[in-house]
């Protein structure tokens, strides 16, 4: 896996996400999770993919 790490190049994956990434926002707002709930759905995705 690639992580990102030039500054300007994140600014643009930033930009070029920027309506998909406000649409996910949105949609974690409105979804009735505690807080906990997204954080242990992120890292049970996480564990499944980085095996």
């Amino acid at each position: 896996m690639h992580i990102e790490t030039d500054i300007e190049r994140v600014r643009e994956l930033a930009e070029a996400k920027e309506d998909q990434n406000w649409r996910f926002r949105t949609f974690l707002k409105g979804v009735d999770l505690s807080v906990k709930e997204p954080d242990s759905i992120a890292h049970r995705h996480y564990k499944d993919i980085a095996r």
